[in-house]
C-alpha cells in the first residue's frame, strides 16, 4: 500500500517475471542443451564413451560441474551471518564428515565402500530435489500456483525417475568402481527394475493429464517452463542411461541449471549489499569475479584437497580422491538443503529477479535512509 496527499492507494501489481535472463538462456540451462544433446547423440553417434566424450566431459567438470559447488560453499560460508543462521551444517556437518572420511582412509575396505556408496545413493536423489525446486521457482515466476494435487504429481513423477534408475543399477550382484573404492551393489531382484519402469511411466501420464491436459481444456495456462526441468529428468535418468556417451555430461547439465539461479541471486545479492545502481559494468565484473573464484574453489576442493592428504598422509591418491569427492558432495547435499528452501523470503525473493532489472535497478536505500514517498 501507498499513501498519496493522505490517501491510500493501492500499489499497481508486479508483472511476473518468468524468466532470469530470457526464454532462449533460460530454457537452454534448465534442459534445452540436455535434450539436444541427448538427440544429436542418439541420431549422429555411436552412444560408446569415446575418448572425445570423455575428453569434454573431464572439461566441462572443471568449469562447470566442480565450480558449482564451489558456489555452495562460497554462499554458505562467505558472511559470519550466513554461517550463523544454519550452525549445525555449517560447523557439525563437515567435522562429521571429516571423521567419516578420516575413518575411510583407515579403513579402504571396510569403511570406505559404504562412504562411497552413501554418496552415489544420495546424488541422484539430490538431482530429484534440484528439478523439483526449479519447477517450482519457474511456476511461481509465471504467476502459477499449482494445487496440492498437482505440487503432488509433479514430485512423484520426478522422484519415480530417481527410483527407477536406482532399482536398474542396484539390480543383481555386481559392484561398482569409484576411483579407488569398490563398492557392491544391492543385490535387488530384477523384478524391482520393471516395476520402477512401470511406476515412471504411470506418473508421467498422470503429469500429461493434470499439468498439461487438464489446463488446455479449461482454456488455462500450462507451466511450460517448471515442466522442463521434469521432462528433462526423465531424459537423465530414464532415456539417456542407455547412452553413456549421454550419461558423461549429466553432471554438468545438472551444475549449469545450478550454476543459472546462483548466478542471479549473487548479482542482486550483491547489488543490495553494495547499494550500487544496476549497471551492465556490474553485472559483467561481478559476474567475472564469482566466476572465477568457483573455479578456483572448485579446483581447490577436488584437485588440492585429494593430493594435499595423500601426499600428507601417504594414502593412494585413488582412494583420498574417492573418499574427498564422496565428502565434499555430500556436504553440498546437507548444504544445499538448508540455503535453497523456497518457504524462506530471503531466498525466494532473489530468485524472481531478472538480470534486466540488475542491469537497470535504482540504487538501493542505504538502511535507515529515508525513502521517497
Amino acid at each position: 500500500m501507498l499513501k498519496a496527499h493522505g490517501q491510500t492507494v493501492s500499489a499497481a501489481p508486479r508483472k511476473p517475471r518468468p524468466y532470469f535472463v530470457n526464454l532462449p538462456v533460460d530454457l537452454a540451462c534448465i534442459g534445452g542443451l540436455s535434450l539436444v544433446t541427448f538427440l544429436l547423440l542418439y541420431f549422429l553417434h555411436s552412444g560408446a564413451r569415446t575418448s572425445t566424450v570423455i575428453s569434454l566431459g573431464a572439461s566441462l567438470v572443471w568449469i562447470v560441474n566442480y565450480p558449482h559447488f564451489s558456489a555452495t560453499s562460497y554462499r554458505l560460508y562467505r558472511s559470519r551471518e550466513n554461517m550463523d543462521q544454519y550452525p549445525l551444517t555449517a560447523y557439525l556437518v563437515p567435522f562429521l564428515l571429516l571423521a567419516g572420511a578420516a575413518l575411510s582412509l583407515q579403513s579402504p575396505t571396510g569403511i570406505a565402500p559404504y562412504y562411497v556408496k552413501f554418496f552415489q545413493i544420495w546424488s541422484p536423489y539430490h538431482f530429484s530435489g534440484q528439478s523439483f525446486g526449479i519447477a517450482m521457482i519457474y511456476a511461481r515466476r509465471a504467476g502459477i500456483a499449482f494445487s496440492g494435487l498437482e505440487r503432488r504429481i509433479l514430485r512423484w513423477f520426478i522422484f519415480s525417475t530417481y527410483l527407477s534408475l536406482m532399482a536398474t543399477i542396484e539390480t543383481g550382484v555386481r559392484s561398482y568402481q569409484f576411483f579407488g573404492v569398490t563398492f557392491p551393489a544391492l543385490g535387488l531382484p530384477p523384478v524391482v527394475a520393471e516395476i520402477g519402469q512401470w511406476l515412471v511411466l504411470a506418473l508421467g501420464s498422470a503429469l500429461i493429464a493434470v499439468l498439461v491436459l487438464r489446463p488446455l481444456v479449461r482454456h488455462g495456462q500450462v507451466a511450460w517452463m517448471a515442466l522442463v526441468p521434469a521432462a528433462t529428468q526423465y531424459v537423465w535418468f530414464g532415456l539417456g542411461q542407455q547412452l553413456p556417451s549421454f550419461a558423461e555430461f549429466i553432471p554438468a547439465f545438472h551444475s549449469v541449471q545450478y550454476l543459472l539461479i546462483a548466478w542471479s541471486m549473487q548479482l542482486k545479492e550483491r547489488l543490495d549489499e553494495q547499494q550500487l545502481a544496476g549497471s551492465a559494468r556490474f553485472v559483467a565484473s561481478e559476474s567475472v569475479r564469482w566466476l572465477a573464484a568457483n573455479i578456483a574453489g572448485g579446483f581447490a576442493l577436488f584437485w588440492g584437497l585429494p593430493h594435499a592428504v595423500s601426499w600428507i598422509g601417504g594414502h593412494d591418491l585413488g582412494l583420498t580422491t574417492a573418499i574427498f569427492f564422496a565428502a565434499i558432495q555430500i556436504h553440498h547435499f546437507f548444504v544445499d538443503g538448508v540455503i535453497w528452501k523456497l518457504k524462506n523470503p530471503r531466498v525466494m525473493s532473489p530468485m524472481l529477479v531478472n538480470v534486466d532489472e540488475l542491469l537497470h535497478a535504482p540504487r538501493s536505500p542505504r538502511a535507515g535512509a529515508p525513502v521517497p514517498a
